[in-house]
């Protein structure tokens, strides 16, 4: 079988094909002939790394890029978790920049996670289609309104995770389909692009882009692809960024001139709040929710269990009650209708 890796000639797969061909091409950091994804495809699970010269430029690009977006989405895989310990599929070489593995259960928020909740906070990314089960978007304090995560979820009866094989909830490949025709801006990162069927927020906004020629009418910007591993969708990007996504996202943060700097998860209880450093804006979550220590106010409606809009009176807002032998019912997914009873935390600390 033959694994694919880019030549060296193929500067647009290496840079995006708004990038320059004056670039260097990445520097080989990890080795293998074996594929990243197989059976889905035959690209090698081979790591890179741009020259620091090279990444400077390619991360002030995406900073003007994103300033100038109206509609920015970011779609994340395993990749943007495993520095949290969350083991992916795809970091196979022996010289893997991939740590050992830990429970998603326990994980914390990468500095990934961090800038893009950041991001959303100041409104320069509007929604965030997440393919992991781990729920650090949410843990990072990005409200759940604003997270897809179309291959399901542990935290979330309503969206149980999605075998490889099995059909994706109707409602979340809908708001993909949606989101994939209104944007003007896609962030890939750490995803093998590998067919799933939320590609298509990549290859849709791609295809737009190319019936221009690559130009930037419209405003239509295309998708930037951030990760060490080579994609079979490189050749659709506008700008190509080889780099650890922690040491990206930190840079991305200082172009944008965000506060990345969020309480420690550590820090932060049901009974206390560490406000964090002096001129944060964004929150984990707003400590008014909480009303006891097992009793939160939601922004959701307490007859249907749906997401309240924005403008919504916080008079409308549901009661979550999960003291130990109170009922739940579910109001969403596959198993909407069905109750439960609680009956204490778990070891780790989850009802």
């Amino acid at each position: 079988m033959h694994f694919i890796s880019p030549s060296d000639n193929d500067w647009h797969r290496w840079h995006g094909n708004w990038g320059s061909n004056t670039w260097r091409i990445p520097i080989i950091t990890a080795e293998t002939r074996e594929a990243a994804r197989p059976g889905y495809s035959e690209v090698r699970a081979n790591e890179y790394e741009d020259h620091d010269e090279v990444l400077h430029s390619k991360v002030a690009q995406v900073a003007d890029m994103i300033k100038i977006s109206t509609n920015c989405v970011a779609y994340t895989g395993a990749g943007i978790s495993t520095s949290a310990g969350i083991r992916d599929y795809a970091s196979i070489a022996l010289n893997s920049s991939f740590s050992t593995g830990s429970s998603p259960m326990t994980a914390r928020p990468t500095l990934s996670h961090r800038v893009l909740a950041n991001m959303c906070k100041a409104s320069l990314l509007k929604y965030w289609i997440q393919q992991n089960h781990d729920g650090l978007p949410q843990k990072a304090g990005v409200p759940q309104w604003k997270v897809n995560e179309i291959h399901g979820s542990l935290y979330d009866p309503a969206n149980p995770v999605v075998p490889m094989e099995a059909s994706l909830r109707h409602d979340l490949l809908e708001s993909v389909q949606e989101w994939a025709h209104k944007t003007d801006l896609c962030l890939a990162m750490g995803t093998s692009l590998s067919g799933m069927n939320a590609d298509q927020i990549v290859t849709t906004i791609s295809s737009k882009l190319r019936k221009q020629s690559w130009g930037r009418e419209e405003g239509l910007q295309g998708v930037v692809i951030i990760s060490v591993q080579c994609t079979p969708l490189d050749d659709l990007s506008t700008i190509r960024v080889f780099c650890d996504l922690d040491k990206f996202s930190h840079l991305l943060s200082q172009a944008l001139q965000l506060d990345a700097i969020l309480p420690s998860i550590e820090s932060v209880s049901l009974n206390s709040y560490d406000s964090g450093s002096k001129g944060r804006e964004y929150e984990a979550y707003d400590p008014a929710a909480i009303l006891h220590e097992n009793i939160f106010r939601l922004p959701y409606d307490s007859h249907t269990g749906r997401c309240l809009e924005a403008s919504a009176e916080e008079s409308a807002y549901m009661k979550l009650d999960l003291s130990t032998d109170q009922r739940v019912r579910i109001t969403g997914g596959p198993y909407e209708g069905d109750e439960g009873e609680v009956v204490g935390r778990n070891a780790e600390g989850h009802w």
